[in-house]
């Protein structure tokens, strides 16, 4: 058995549930996998599966077009010859299926914006407050208070 784990982004079809012959429900979709070669970006193609119902009945929402996920699970690599050309796919039969709460490389610019715009969004609804100077012939009442000095303090009051 020929384990892999690796990361990408969910194809334009997203996640599709199908089912077998057999009856059995299944997921089904294309994950791309972009890496760097000699400064090249290559971007590979894997087609995954899960026969897990926990991904079928509470993930199914969320494997949508252009979401980021982690996949572990085992790896089928089948070579076609079609039109004297020839086809390698990828398949995975997927144990796990991590959709993690952070966002991947070139997206947090993405969020930044996006938390910025909120920002901006609310600051319009707020009422903006501004004190007002005194005019240059006012004058400030300053509120004193009358304590006393050490001097008045009697000794008597000392705790010690």
């Amino acid at each position: 058995m020929k384990s892999i784990t690796f990361d990408g982004r969910i194809g334009a079809n997203g996640a599709e549930v199908r089912t077998t012959k057999g009856g059995k429900p299944y997921v089904r979709f294309s994950v791309a996998n972009n890496s760097f070669v000699n400064s090249q970006e290559k971007t590979e193609w894997f087609d995954v599966t899960s026969y897990d119902p926990h991904v079928i009945e509470n993930r199914i929402n969320v494997l949508t077009k252009g979401t980021y996920v982690i996949i572990g699970g085992q790896l089928n690599t089948e070579v076609n010859v079609k039109d004297g050309k020839v086809w390698v796919n990828q398949y995975v039969t997927a144990s796990t299926i991590d959709v993690p709460y952070f966002k991947k490389g070139g997206d947090e610019q993405q969020g930044v914006q996006e938390i910025k715009q909120s920002i901006a969004e609310h600051e319009e609804g707020l009422s903006t407050y501004t004190p007002e100077k005194p005019a240059p012939n006012e004058t400030k009442v300053k509120n004193t208070v009358n304590a006393p000095t050490p001097q008045e303090t009697p000794d008597d009051d000392l705790p010690f």
